[in-house]
């Protein structure tokens, strides 16, 4: 080979070792060829682009009147803290959008001057984002 001539020279000579430096391990050594990132948050800023969020959706006057129902029945029987299923709307933090989520919870209050209804831990759902109710019988 052409090229093996130009290396004779060095080519079976031992591995040098520094009296110097100390050796560096192998944990130290691989770090030195971890990728680079150029681009911090870059990820992030993909998975946040990546995450789905839904539009809110209108009710008709059909279901807004359901729902009305539903609310004046839970307000009757407060005192017997009601179990409900409750579907709302939760606005995302980030995004125009934001999630459906639908929580069982008692019913601890009705706010009928500020519009929301209070579930145990203190979870609040504006009238406007409720979706849908169902009243569990007790």
């Amino acid at each position: 080979m052409m090229y093996q001539k130009n290396y004779d020279d060095i080519l079976y000579l031992s591995h040098h070792v520094s009296k110097v430096h100390p050796r560096m391990n192998l944990t130290d050594r691989a770090a030195q060829f971890a990728p680079f990132a150029a681009l911090n948050g870059h990820d992030e800023a993909i998975k946040e682009t990546a995450r789905i969020v839904e539009q809110k959706l209108d009710l008709d006057e059909y279901q807004k009147e359901k729902i009305n129902e539903k609310l004046n029945i839970i307000r009757d029987n407060i005192k017997h803290n009601p179990l409900v299923s409750i579907v709302y709307f939760q606005k995302d933090p980030k995004k125009i959008g934001g999630v459906y989520l639908t929580l069982i919870s008692h019913v601890q209050k009705i706010d009928e001057y500020e519009h929301f209804i209070i579930l145990e831990n203190d979870v609040k759902v504006l009238f406007v984002n409720i979706y849908d109710i169902y009243i569990h019988s007790q």
